[in-house]
């Protein structure tokens, strides 16, 4: 029982986006996400489609209320998008990028979470996933 129990406990505190989530970040889910060299937001997990994107400028890495500087819902749902920035205006910016899918409940979002630099390096920002 007590194998079963903290079996049960296990799986609580390392599901993504659960209440119990230690980090507080989500699952990191590395089949979405940003390749910072064309700002281009990949989903490439299963057939389901990116039709939300928002995007807010923080004043930091800990703020959560950030100023909501883009937002699209996508007219024709695709598994790519390209942010509408140049590179050098957002590279100086804490920025979250949060993404809704297809076929999934309104609550469950990816963040991508950016820092001053991030954009320069050329690499590629996983996604987190949050199911509230």
């Amino acid at each position: 029982m007590k194998k079963i129990a903290g079996l049960f406990c296990l799986f609580l505190i390392t599901s993504c986006g659960s209440m119990l989530d230690i980090a507080g970040k989500g699952a990191k889910t590395k089949c979405l996400y940003l390749d910072t060299d064309s700002l281009k937001i990949v989903q490439s997990c299963d057939d389901r489609l990116i039709f939300r994107i928002n995007v807010s400028e923080r004043s930091n890495a800990k703020d959560y209320n950030g100023k909501l500087i883009f937002s699209e819902d996508l007219k024709i749902f695709s598994d790519k998008f390209v942010l509408p920035f140049n590179c050098d205006s957002l590279d100086k910016k804490f920025l979250e990028i949060s993404i809704q899918l297809t076929d999934t409940h309104f609550r469950e979002i990816w963040y991508i979470n950016t820092k001053p630099g991030d954009l320069k390096k050329k690499k590629k920002i996983s996604s987190r996933y949050f199911g509230h």
